[in-house]
């Protein structure tokens, strides 16, 4: 037998089980649900950040096709805009092309004078100081002959002076850029 201060009553008994119960129990969240609610809150976490990085990358995705296409163009226009320099040497060819070209469009050449060759922040270039004669529509028309078939002269001013009905005094300060030595003699491709 038992002795009594040994014996458990049934309320002893049932404290004893519910306590090994609530102690499995609270074993078991602490083992087995608080690390899944941590590594479902780190996988929602993980999630969110995932979605955060698609997203980023598509954004990034499309700036670079963006920036590509801007590329493609840039390199085109550029290529689309080559301008052969051509070496001092060569400034009495282009002041007879200019004066052939002034001439055949009637022009009065008043002043076509080059200055001393002059350093510049990419190339050298020539002053070209230019006072021609003729009709305003005419005068108009040479700018944009100048703009488009001489595109080594840079006007840096230009002075429209009426001088008659329809006759105009037009002077330009020009700037003729010069091929620096190490310049690209062809065209470059891409």
């Amino acid at each position: 037998m038992i002795p009594a201060e040994l014996r458990l009553n049934a309320t002893t008994v049932h404290a004893i089980g519910a306590a090994v119960c609530l102690t499995i129990v609270g074993t078991a969240v602490f083992v087995g649900v608080f690390p899944t609610m941590r590594a479902r809150a780190a996988e929602r976490t993980a999630i969110a950040r995932l979605e955060q990085v698609r997203s980023d990358r598509t954004r990034v995705s499309e700036e670079y096709a963006a920036l590509s296409e801007s590329l493609s163009k840039l390199r085109a226009e550029n290529a689309s805009r080559w301008v052969d320099l051509r070496g001092e040497r060569q400034l009495n060819m282009r002041m007879a092309d200019l004066t052939t070209m002034l001439t055949d469009r009637g022009f009065e050449i008043q002043a076509l004078q080059a200055a001393d060759v002059e350093a510049g922040p990419v190339v050298a270039r020539i002053p070209i100081r230019l006072e021609v004669l003729g009709p305003l529509t005419d005068a108009i028309d040479l700018l944009g002959t100048l703009d488009e078939d001489y595109p080594d002269l840079h006007c840096e001013t230009i002075n429209i002076e009426h001088t008659g009905p329809e006759s105009v005094r037009l002077r330009l300060n020009l700037r003729w850029l010069l091929a620096p030595a190490d310049m690209p003699k062809e065209k470059p491709t891409g």
